[in-house]
C-alpha cells in the first residue's frame, strides 16, 4: 500500500518540480525488483496473487494541466485551471496515463508478472479512490497489458487484473482495507459510491484531499504528508520562515480551504446528499449479493467508519484548527483590552476564566 506513483507530478502547483521528473525514481527500481523475484519464485506451483491496498496511484496528490498539443479534450472549471485537473472520468484518465509514461518501468514489471500466471487485485484509498471510475478502470489495465506481446495474451491478462471497490476478502483467511475509512478526515461519505452529493460526475473529495490540494501541494516545506504531518505550531514555524508575503499566502490558501470544506459541508446537508445515500444503499445490496456476503454483517462494517469530517461545519473547524486559532484570538484580544477598562481584578479575572471556559466548549464541540 501507499506507493502514491505520481505524487511528484505537482508542475502546475510548484513550477520549480519539472527539474525533479529528469530523475530516476527510485520507487520504479524497488517495486520492479520485488515484481520480479515473485515472478520467478513460487511457492510450490502455485501463482501469486498480488494484492495492492490501496494509495498505489496519487490521483489527488497530483497538479497537473493537459499538454494542448496532446490533443486530450478536457473542460475544466475555475477550479481545475487554478488548482490542477480534478477528479473527473476524463481527468482522471488523463493523469494514469501522464503517471503509466512517468512509471512506464512498473507497469512493464506488472505485464511481465501476470504474464507468468499471477494475479493483481487493487483495493482503493483515500487517493486513488478515482478508480471508482470504470474508464479509468480500463485505462489502468490497458496501460499494463500493453507491454505484452500477442492479443491472446492481452485478453488473459486482462483477467488477471481485478478491482475490488472496498475491500478484499477471503472467507477465514483474509480481509484487506486501506482504512482511510476509520479517519474522519480522510473518510468518503459512503466506501462504494465516493461522489460528490452536488456533482455526481465528480469524486467527493475528503477533508485530506482539500487540504492537499489546496495547501499542501502549493506551499514550498510541505511535504507529501500534506496537512496531517503539521500541527498549528508548526504552521506558525512555517509561516514566519515564509516572510510576510509568504505568510499572507498561506492565509489565502487556509482560507480557500476553509471556504471550499465549509461548502461542502452544507452539499452533505442537502437533497443531493439524501439521494445518494439512497443510491448508496441500493449499491451495498448488489454489492452484497454478487459477492454473496450477508447484508447485515457488511452494515455492521460501514457503521465501524467514521463520519467524514467535512459533512459538519462543526468538524470542518477543528480540522482546520479555527476552534484554536479562535481561542488564541479570544484571549489575546480580552488580555489586551480588559485591562484598559480599568476594572476591578476579580472581575479581569473573570472575564479571563470565562473566555479560557467558552474556548473549551468550543473545542468540546467541535470535537464530538
Amino acid at each position: 500500500s501507499d506507493v502514491h506513483l505520481g505524487a511528484e507530478l505537482v508542475p502546475h502547483a510548484r513550477p520549480e518540480a519539472e527539474r525533479w521528473l529528469n530523475e530516476s525514481p527510485k520507487v520504479d527500481r524497488v517495486l520492479c525488483g520485488m515484481l520480479a523475484h515473485y515472478r520467478e519464485h513460487r511457492r510450490g506451483e502455485r501463482p501469486w496473487r498480488l494484492v495492492i491496498a490501496g494509495d498505489f496511484i496519487d490521483f489527488i496528490g497530483m497538479a497537473i494541466q493537459p499538454n494542448e498539443e496532446s490533443g486530450f479534450p478536457l473542460q475544466r472549471n475555475e477550479e481545475e485551471r487554478h488548482h490542477g485537473l480534478g477528479s473527473r472520468p476524463g481527468h482522471t484518465v488523463y493523469k494514469l496515463k501522464a503517471v503509466a509514461e512517468r512509471h512506464h518501468a512498473v507497469f512493464e514489471a506488472l505485464a511481465q508478472f501476470i504474464l507468468q500466471g499471477h494475479s493483481v487485485v487493487l483495493v482503493p484509498g483515500n487517493h486513488d479512490v478515482d478508480f471508482h471510475w470504470k474508464v479509468v478502470r480500463a485505462a489502468f489495465v490497458e496501460e499494463v497489458v500493453k507491454h505484452l506481446p500477442r492479443r491472446a495474451q492481452r485478453a488473459a491478462a486482462r483477467l488477471s487484473i481485478e478491482f475490488s471497490p472496498w475491500f478484499f476478502y477471503v472467507e477465514n483467511l483474509l480481509y484487506v482495507e486501506h482504512g482511510h475509512l476509520f479517519d474522519p478526515v480522510c473518510a468518503h461519505a459512503h466506501p462504494l459510491l465516493p461522489v460528490s452529493p452536488s456533482d455526481p460526475q465528480h469524486i467527493g473529495w475528503s477533508a485530506a484531499d482539500v487540504l492537499l490540494r489546496y495547501v499542501s501541494r502549493p506551499t514550498r516545506g510541505v511535504g507529501t504528508e500534506g496537512h496531517e504531518a503539521f500541527s498549528m505550531l508548526g504552521y506558525i514555524r512555517l509561516a514566519l520562515d515564509m516572510g510576510i508575503a509568504g505568510c499572507l499566502r498561506l492565509a489565502w490558501r487556509f482560507g480557500r480551504a476553509s471556504v471550499r470544506l465549509v461548502s461542502d459541508s452544507f452539499d452533505h446537508m442537502g437533497e443531493g446528499a439524501i439521494h445518494l445515500k439512497r443510491r448508496g444503499r441500493r449499491r451495498l445490496r448488489r454489492f452484497a449479493r454478487k459477492r454473496k456476503m450477508d447484508l447485515a454483517r457488511l452494515e455492521a462494517l460501514m457503521g465501524l467508519h467514521a463520519e467524514p469530517s467535512h459533512t459538519r461545519v462543526a468538524s470542518v473547524m477543528q480540522t482546520l484548527m479555527l476552534d484554536r486559532v479562535g481561542l488564541t484570538l479570544g484571549v489575546i484580544m480580552t488580555c489586551a483590552v480588559l485591562p484598559t477598562l480599568r476594572l476591578p481584578w476579580l472581575v479581569l479575572l473573570g472575564c479571563w476564566s470565562l473566555v479560557i471556559a467558552i474556548g473549551k466548549l468550543l473545542s468540546l464541540w467541535t470535537a464530538r
